[in-house]
């Protein structure tokens, strides 16, 4: 304690409580940026939620009528229900897939269960390698988190790596009339497509966010200043001259007092700052 009390005692009032302002101000403005930043996140989520629920209808509905044999049926609350079809045939072109790419505007792709290895493996797709041609190498196996689940016969939402990227996607499993799946249909998009927009606003958060706090730590600084203008002169009356020996000394210390200001301080600086958010 002696320690404490003696390094309070070599730290200026004045400097000390505009630091512990600075410092009250700096954290709530920070605090409140980066909530603005992850709310703005998972609404661009949320966002490509609903659009990929979307485009893995537009895409079921596209192509049940260019796969032959296929039945696309419904729920009740407008998801699909299953995608049937009697097989998957052979795709010797990109015409199908890409009649799917022209609505949805995103990428797409049908995947065909391999009955040796049990791997979904790409049969058509608009995803394209880093030599120019169409990536026909993708596979999903049992280490995809989309696997298990589509081989239950459960649509899959949420983020699968595909030729070394993240993409949020949605997949449909293609089942036969038996319910057995054999395939599924693939919608996405890049993960960074979909954290673009958070990302866009960090300059102008970052920008408020600076302007602020210089706006606030100059009247931190003037109503700290004007705070503490008093207690010098109230720390030298308590600080009795030893001569008075008669005379009975402040029980609290000086370094004590000094918590105390600071104290009222910092809730005074929070109350501030609280009101600012709202």
């Amino acid at each position: 304690m002696g320690t404490l009390s003696k390094i309070m005692g070599n730290v200026r009032m004045t400097t000390t409580i505009l630091v512990l302002v600075m410092c009250s101000i700096i954290g709530s403005i920070t605090a409140m940026s980066a909530s603005i930043y992850f709310n703005l996140r998972e609404r661009s989520l949320e966002d490509s939620r609903i659009q990929q629920e979307t485009n893995i209808g537009v895409a079921a509905t596209i192509l049940e009528r260019r796969i032959s044999g296929s039945v696309l049926s419904w729920g009740e609350d407008g998801s699909i229900g299953n995608f049937q079809s009697w097989a998957i045939p052979p795709f010797y072109d990109s015409e199908v897939i890409d009649s799917v790419t022209r609505v949805t505007k995103q990428d797409a792709g049908i995947f065909a269960l391999d009955p040796q290895t049990q791997t979904l493996m790409v049969k058509t797709t608009s995803l394209v390698g880093p030599d120019g041609q169409r990536a026909l190498s993708e596979t999903l196996g049992p280490d995809s988190p989309a696997y298990e689940g589509l081989m239950a016969g459960e649509p899959f939402q949420g983020e699968l790596g595909m030729m070394g990227e993240s993409y949020f996607a949605a997949l449909q499993p293609i089942q036969k009339v038996n319910g057995e799946v054999m395939g599924a249909i693939f919608v996405g998009t890049p993960m960074r497509n979909v954290e673009a927009a958070a990302n866009s606003v960090l300059g102008l958060i970052a920008i408020v966010g600076g302007a602020v706090i210089i706006a606030l730590g100059l009247v931190g600084f003037v109503v700290s200043r004007a705070i503490t203008r008093p207690i010098p002169r109230l720390a030298s009356a308590m600080d009795l001259s030893p001569r008075a020996s008669t005379t009975p000394r402040c029980p609290m210390p000086i370094w004590a007092m000094r918590w105390a200001a600071w104290h009222v301080l910092w809730k005074c600086s929070a109350r501030m700052a609280s009101a600012w958010r709202r």
